[in-house]
């Protein structure tokens, strides 16, 4: 499920994670930013404090969760 939207938030974060797991050159700050990050069967998830793993959603799914 890769993202297409280019709207959409994830997208960043996701191209940098695959690009992580194909090795490229990634810069430090790259690093950083999706350090919090993990892709788990093509869903987008945030590693949280108090919570093991917290899903990524897009404005529509959040927009469906909230009503």
């Amino acid at each position: 499920m890769a993202i297409e939207d280019p709207t959409d938030w994830r997208k960043d974060i996701w191209d940098l994670l695959k690009r992580q797991e194909e090795e490229d050159d990634i810069r430090p700050t790259d690093v950083r930013r999706t350090s919090r990050f993990i892709i788990i069967r093509d869903e987008l998830y945030k590693r949280g404090f108090t919570v093991p793993l917290l899903k990524c959603l897009s404005k529509d799914e959040t927009s469906y969760v909230i009503d």
